[in-house]
This record gives structure tokens, sequence and C-alpha cells, in this order.
């Protein structure tokens, strides 16, 4: 063969390789000490959020098909959310060109819906307090508070065992059926009080049945020992299915708070007060209280055939959401069906978690 044959043979080949080799790899990256104003294509140039990588494969993606697989590498520390990041048929990739979100290498990145508290000031009987500004203004509430990644108790009575239904004004599930709407049951005198701080904001918390009642306290009636609740419980106040009065503990009590480990969160002042577990240090411990009420949503409609598909999550932590009921809530009748979920999916196929912590989720 002569030397221009062999050389116009090696260049068809080296053509063909060139013309059939996937693309290489597109890759974005966020880091908490970002920006969203950056190209988010190289460590150092990072966006700051999850949402606007999101955004950025799906402008991508408007102006033509992924011809490669895309990769957001999330760096190390917390990526706090406020709500959650939401997927859509939009942001999908393909089965040629997955879309893949994952720790950046050696790296702990955690995607969390809580936030920091700090300012703790150490007050009398060993109790710390901090003032939450967005507390006192009602743009912020919590149910619960975790110090060095442990759930801590809000403020209760008894801080053992249970208290007692006494009677029942409205009847048991025997005279009116446990489905019965009760909004009020008799207490032993002395366990409900009338003159409880913030008496509002205390909630009766009732175990019947095969579910548990979330409660608020309207008003209390100390001649007949009567307490009254800002809304129904969907449930008789039995135990079960006899006329044994249902345990309950009466939580959020500010003259609850007499136990480590325990904490009460004043809305009117935004006060938060905690007593420490034996050796803490609220000066260096890790005080987080939940904010978002999820972290991810995917929203697919299967029905016209749109899918949330070929997206991979990888090596990430999910921490902290934000547990509430409904306003009039009590809890659902079987399984607390109206409380968000961290993650939540519809029309998603193709998808995997892979390697991942979901850990402290309300």
């Amino acid at each position: 063969m002569r030397l221009t044959d062999r050389f116009s043979s090696l260049l068809a080949l080296f053509c063909l390789a060139a013309f059939s080799a996937p693309a290489a790899e597109l890759s974005f990256y966020v880091s908490p000490q970002g920006n969203d104003g950056n190209a988010g294509r190289s460590p150092g140039k990072a966006f700051a959020t999850l949402a606007r990588a999101r955004d950025e494969i799906r402008g991508l993606k408007q102006k033509g098909a992924l011809k490669s697989p895309v990769t957001v590498y999330l760096r190390g520390g917390l990526h706090l959310l406020s709500e959650p990041v939401v997927f859509t048929a939009a942001d999908s990739g393909t089965a040629g060109a997955p879309i893949t979100y994952t720790a950046y290498r050696r790296e702990r990145p955690v995607i969390s819906g809580g936030r920091p508290i700090k300012g703790w000031t150490r007050g009398e009987k060993g109790v710390w307090t901090t003032a939450i500004d967005e507390v006192k203004a009602g743009r912020w509430y919590f149910n619960q508070l975790y110090v060095n990644g442990t759930l801590r108790r809000r403020a209760r009575t008894p801080n053992q065992g249970f208290l007692r239904v006494k009677g029942f004004p409205e009847g048991t599930g025997k005279t009116v059926g446990y489905h019965t709407d009760c909004q009020s049951f008799e207490f032993a005198p002395g366990d409900i009080r009338p003159d409880w701080h913030n008496l509002n904001d205390v909630e009766v918390i009732v175990y019947h049945f095969w579910t548990d009642s979330h409660l608020p306290v309207q008003s209390v009636d100390t001649v007949k020992n009567i307490v009254t609740f800002k809304h129904k419980a969907g449930k008789v106040f039995t135990d079960d299915f006899t006329d044994d009065g249902a345990r309950y503990i009466v939580e959020n009590l500010y003259e609850g708070l007499d136990a480590p480990g325990e904490w009460y969160l004043d809305r009117q002042t935004g006060v938060l007060s905690y007593i420490p577990m034996p050796g803490e240090d609220l000066g260096k411990a890790e005080v987080i209280a939940p904010l978002a009420p999820a972290l991810l949503r995917f929203e697919g409609d299967p029905a016209g055939g749109r899918f949330v598909e070929h997206l991979a999550f990888r090596n990430l932590s999910f921490q902290y959401t934000n547990f509430h009921l409904p306003p009039g809530n009590s809890n659902d009748p079987q399984g607390s069906a109206s409380v968000a979920a961290a993650i939540t999916a519809r029309g998603m196929r193709h998808c995997t978690f892979e390697r991942c912590a979901m850990r402290n989720l309300g």
C-alpha cells in the first residue's frame, strides 16, 4: 500500500471515530458560596441554588435536545431551601442524555429545609433563650427543634406517661359512634388550667384508636372541668371502642418547661427557650429549626403522557422539613396524609435516588 493510501485510510478512520464518539458530559456546579449570576460551569464560578441549575438546563433544552449527559455537582455545605424545588417534565433527561445531581468529589452537600438558631443567652434556672424576629413578625413558626442532629421535645406535661380524659360531654363510641366530630372533653381537676401562659398556643395531643389528634385550646371551664378546642377531632375522646378515656398530653406549654432537652417557642414575643442536656454547650452546639415544609417535588402529568424522567440524585443528604397540619385539621383519620412529604413524586419514571441520606424530616 502506498503511503498516500495509508494516510487516506487513517484519516477516514479518524473522521469516523470523531463523528461516532459520544459528546463530552456537560457539567454545572452549585455551591452555598456561589452566585446565581455566575455561569455555573466551573467550581469557582458556581451557582448558588439548585433551582438555578435546574433552570439553566431547562433553558438549554428549549434551544434543542440534549446531546450528552448532564451532571450538576453540589459542593459541600448547607444548601438552604425555603420552599421545595419543583421538577416538571421540562426538566427531564433522556435515556441517552440523563441528568444527574450529585455531590462534588469527596464533599458532603446537605439539602436542608432548616435554619441555624444562634444568639443564645443563659438565664435563670438553666434556661437559655434567643429571640427570633421572623417568629415575632408572624412569618415563621415551627414544631420541631434539633440540637446536634437530635430531635428535642417541646415542653409538655406530664414529662412521663399520659393524662386521661375523664368524661365525654359529646358522647362515646358506644353512644354516638366513634367518628363523631367531638370538640371538648372533661378533664380531672387541675390537669388543664385557664391561666397557662399563651393559652391559645397550647396544644393537647390525644392518643386514641390508631391515630393522634392535635388540638389547640380555645377555652377552659374550671367549674365543669371542660376543655374546648379550636376545631374538632374527627373522633370521640375514648381510647378505643370502649368507654375508657383516651390518653393525652399537653404540649407547647411554657409551664411545662422543666426538664433537660425541652424547649418552648413563644409566638407572641418570638423568644425560644431551651434547657440544655447535660454537657451541651449552646455556644458550640448546632441548633436547627425547620422552615421549609418540603424539599423536592416532581410534578409530571401521567394522564397527558408528560413524565419527569431520567433524573438521578446521588450521594446527597436531605434534612429538616417543617411539620405542620393544615389550619383546622386535627389530623387525618388514617396516616397524616395532609402533611407535606419531604419528597413527593407524581408522574415520575426512570429516576433514581442512590446513596442518599434522608433524616430529621418532619
